[in-house]
């Protein structure tokens, strides 16, 4: 082989290693979906302490965190299909959250109320605007599958042999 070639190969192969992180990296932002989540828990407690009807919200934020988590450890993302179900499953969570519980109260609905309150006009507007960042945010933590996906397709377009190299088994190339 020449030094050419053998460069060629070196980079052949370090492309597939890069696609392959991508890809496991992908899988890792679930982790952080389950952790944003987590926070949002917080948030909802707060609000619950401070007189918010957000119960069934806590409930499905919990499940959904308890499901990211699990799909991230558990599931394997090397199919389409485990994808779109890991999706759907996030998008029915957050269907059901908003069918059952509608939209979710501010953080504090005492502070729309006190109208000489003296925290500050952003205070009281980001307060008014809670519940749909709150709802806007779950449906951007839906980008983590479609990341999935799309770094799956990238990793299945190298090589076999060059993937095999990278760590990702011909056998676990399923479309």
């Amino acid at each position: 082989m020449s030094a050419q070639t053998d460069i060629i190969e070196q980079r052949k192969t370090r492309n597939a290693k890069y696609a392959v992180e991508d890809f496991y990296a992908a899988i890792n932002k679930l982790y952080a979906a389950a952790g944003a989540h987590a926070i949002f828990l917080i948030f909802l407690i707060i609000s619950i302490a401070l007189d918010a009807d957000n119960i069934p919200h806590l409930i499905f934020c919990f499940l959904t965190a308890a499901a990211c988590g699990v799909m991230a450890a558990k599931m394997s993302f090397r199919a389409r299909t485990a994808i779109a179900t890991g999706a759907g499953i996030y998008l029915f969570l957050l269907f059901l959250e908003v069918v059952i519980g509608g939209v979710p109260d501010p953080v504090s609905p005492a502070l729309a109320v006190h109208k000489n309150w003296e925290g500050g006009e952003l205070t009281r507007v980001l307060n008014a605007l809670s519940p749909y960042i709150y709802l806007g945010l779950r449906l951007l933590f839906v980008l983590p599958f479609a990341m999935i996906y799309d770094k799956l397709t990238k990793a299945e377009k190298q090589p076999t042999r060059y993937l095999a190299k990278a760590g990702f088994k011909s056998a676990d190339r399923v479309s």
